[in-house]
């Protein structure tokens, strides 16, 4: 015990008000990952990073917690600089999908090099060089995530209010399910559509296909193993009589229900958030199964 260091935050220990953001299946890199994303170290990124940030073990899991008061900046820091407009929005979704595709592109180069033959100078640099993009990219899969929450819920109070004066608390449902949907299917959505198509009943040729394209779905942790065929066939059972039935377009809803200008150019913005909210697993899912 003597050897575990002295917290950074020591000095405001007694100020702080830990709050708790997730208790995850993570393992060390995830977390470790995840405190760095949130320090000086993301400033470029993050308008006030925090260092009163602590990973504590949780039965089979690891929680993590941050000073509330920090957090409380922090969200509001990011939606200032990010999602307070719609432009801010675009320029954010843009270097989001440039910094993960070159997360990958690092990774797919890595996964085709026999590591054993280079020299070690070479290896240190490929390290560093793989290290520095997935640490830009994982900068973005944190604040995707607080931001998501935040923008969704902002959205859900200004969508009540439209539902409230419209009377159309029995319809609210399917009105969230229309500003939710993502524009783009996610990948588990994807497969539960191609499943729902045939109504359950596949054919070897379209169990095959759909296996090898979705068995990856199980790895969005590291430790996790794709699933076997087995394990597969289990899973889609709960789709077979799943109803993908049409939404309605939200801007029509909108319409309906007389939402302003300024209130529906947010929940539209939300809608986008969305789908940028799924493209961090489509990115994660892109390499795996590649």
């Amino acid at each position: 015990m003597n050897n575990i260091p002295t917290p950074i935050f020591q000095k405001n220990l007694s100020k702080i008000s830990w709050k708790k953001i997730y208790s995850r299946e993570y393992g060390v890199q995830y977390s470790e990952m995840a405190i760095l994303c949130l320090s000086p170290k993301a400033k470029y990124h993050i308008p006030l990073p925090s260092v009163d940030q602590i990973i504590i073990p949780e039965d089979n899991n690891t929680a993590f917690y941050i000073d509330n008061s920090s957090w409380i900046k922090l969200v509001e820091s990011l939606n200032d600089n990010y999602t307070s407009h719609t432009k801010k929005l675009k320029n954010y979704e843009k270097q989001f999908i440039h910094d993960g595709q070159d997360y990958l592109k690092t990774s797919k180069k890595i996964s085709k090099l026999n590591l054993r033959d280079l020299e070690k100078n070479k290896l240190k640099k490929l390290y560093l060089d793989y290290q520095e993009k997935l640490f830009k990219y994982s900068v973005f899969a944190w604040t995707s995530f607080i931001l998501n929450n935040y923008i969704s819920e902002k959205a859900k109070i200004i969508l009540d209010n439209y539902i409230k004066i419209n009377h159309k608390e029995k319809d609210s449902q399917n009105i969230y399910n229309s500003l939710f949907k993502p524009e783009k299917l996610a990948a588990i959505l994807q497969l539960q559509s191609e499943v729902a198509k045939h109504n359950g009943k596949l054919s070897t040729h379209q169990l095959d296909n759909l296996y090898k394209r979705f068995m990856w779905l199980s790895c969005l942790d590291i430790h996790n193993k794709p699933w076997t065929k087995e394990e597969f066939k289990k899973h889609i059972k709960t789709f077979t009589n799943t109803q993908m039935g049409e939404t309605i377009p939200f801007k029509k809803l909108a319409k309906e229900l007389g939402i302003k200008k300024e209130d529906l150019d947010y929940l539209l913005m939300a809608k986008r958030f969305v789908y940028i909210k799924d493209a961090r697993e489509k990115l994660s899912l892109f390499y795996l199964g590649n």
